[in-house]
């Protein structure tokens, strides 16, 4: 039996919820029964979740030099994708892990001849705050739908955003519960490395921002330290956002008691160790 070849379009295989999503379909599909393999932009940057699913057996190809900085720059992927269909164009399913501003990957699929073509929404928002940016987006909506034949969601807010009305698949975000199995041992341990033993430990796991809402947080957790003394936030991840919240806990007073952790690939530990109040955008 031949196997059922896939390609998957991301922006980037930067670490966050779809890159993740599209690790864990990898390890836990068929390889006997389909080939799953990606197309990225460039943004001029390797990440470690390419090697990852390198040696999971997946194969990489990326549109050389293609990035949206302005909306002409749809014009240069549209050449670009046009090459690329013209030479991959056996697959069977293009699955395209992206909002509306990306819909030339489904046209150009279209165009050559791939019968399944799925448009999978992992936001119920744009990212970007630019009034032109998002009335771009909302536009491209409407070439979006007409180019996809299936459409994927991470929840039923997430399909009527980018679909409306369209029936759209619900696929849930998997989780492997024994990854997080909770472990007092290992908790104490954590703890103690880090000097929190006695401490109320709140965790947030997300890139910083605007769609995380970092700012927020720290305002949330200003009162709780107002009423807890020994509460502390620990904040897990790396972004544009970054300093703006270092600014804003510094200005508060909250150095001493918000932990910025940097970037983490062992996210699953530190909801399982901390033992604490975690929120995460995907684990």
């Amino acid at each position: 039996m031949s196997k059922t070849r896939v390609l998957f379009f991301i922006d980037r295989m930067r670490h966050g919820g779809i890159q993740q999503f599209a690790v864990e379909i990898v390890k836990n599909m068929d390889p006997n029964k389909c080939q799953i393999e990606i197309l990225l932009l460039d943004d001029g940057q390797t990440y470690p979740l390419e090697n990852v699913l390198k040696e999971l057996g997946v194969k990489f190809y990326k549109l050389k030099g293609i990035w949206f900085q302005t909306p002409l720059d749809i014009f240069k992927q549209k050449k670009a994708l046009e090459g690329f269909f013209k030479e991959h164009h056996d697959y069977k399913v293009v699955h395209m892990h992206s909002s509306s501003k990306n819909f030339m990957v489904l046209k150009m699929a279209k165009k050559y001849g791939i019968p399944v073509r799925i448009a999978h929404s992992h936001n119920i928002g744009f990212q970007s705050k630019n009034k032109i940016k998002i009335m771009i987006g909302n536009v491209f909506k409407r070439p979006l739908r007409k180019y996809a034949t299936h459409y994927f969601a991470c929840s039923k807010l997430a399909g009527k955003w980018l679909f409306g009305d369209k029936e759209v698949k619900i696929i849930h975000n998997a989780v492997d519960y024994e990854k997080f199995k909770f472990d007092p041992i290992a908790r104490a341990r954590i703890r103690t490395e880090l000097g929190i033993e006695q401490s109320l430990v709140i965790g947030n796991v997300g890139r910083f921002t605007n769609q995380k809402n970092h700012t927020f947080l720290i305002d949330i957790f200003k009162q709780i330290k107002e009423q807890n003394e020994k509460a502390v936030l620990m904040l897990v991840g790396i972004g544009e956002k970054e300093q703006e919240i270092r600014d804003k806990v510094e200005r508060l007073g909250l150095t001493d008691c918000v932990k910025f952790m940097g970037f983490c690939n062992n996210t699953n530990e530190l909801f399982r160790e901390y033992g604490c109040i975690f929120d995460a955008e995907f684990v």
